[in-house]
C-alpha cells in the first residue's frame, strides 16, 4: 500500500500543485467519511437498543394487562 501511495504522490507532484491538492483532499474526505460512518453506526446501535428495550417493556405491560383481565 505504501508503495502505491508513494507512486501516486510522485505522479501527482509531476502533474503540478492541483494534482497534489486533489490527492490530499481525496484522502481527507475518505478519512472524514470513515469517521462519519462510525458515528452513524454507533447512533444506529444505540437507537436499536432503546427500541428493543421499549418493545420488551410494551410486551410486559400487555402481558400484565392480559393477566389482570383474565384474573379480574
Amino acid at each position: 500500500m505504501e508503495e502505491i501511495l508513494a507512486k501516486l504522490l510522485e505522479l501527482a507532484v509531476s502533474q503540478g500543485i492541483w494534482a497534489v491538492l486533489y490527492i490530499y483532499l481525496f484522502f481527507r474526505m475518505l478519512s472524514e467519511s470513515k469517521e462519519r460512518e462510525e458515528t452513524l453506526n454507533n447512533t444506529i446501535t444505540v437507537l436499536c437498543t432503546k427500541i428493543e428495550g421499549g418493545i420488551e417493556d410494551l410486551r410486559k405491560q400487555l402481558k400484565a394487562m392480559a393477566n389482570r383481565k383474565d384474573g379480574g
